[in-house]
């Protein structure tokens, strides 16, 4: 892992959680996946978010 600021762009890997998995009370993903950082300009410094790369269309969301 690097030390180095995030910079929009750069794909690490991290154990990303769904929001399904989160829930059903998950609190951590369940495997290592690749993830794009996108840092934004009108938020604090360090901010950032985090897209999750995959080839799989997302389920719909249905609440509780």
């Amino acid at each position: 892992m690097t030390t180095e600021p995030p910079e929009t762009g750069l794909v690490v890997r991290y154990s990303f959680l769904w929001p399904r998995e989160h829930d059903r009370g998950e609190r951590e993903g369940r495997k290592d996946r690749p993830v794009c950082f996108v840092v934004p300009l009108n938020v604090g410094q360090g901010a950032v978010v985090v897209f999750p790369i995959t080839t799989r269309e997302p389920r719909a969301w249905t609440p509780g």
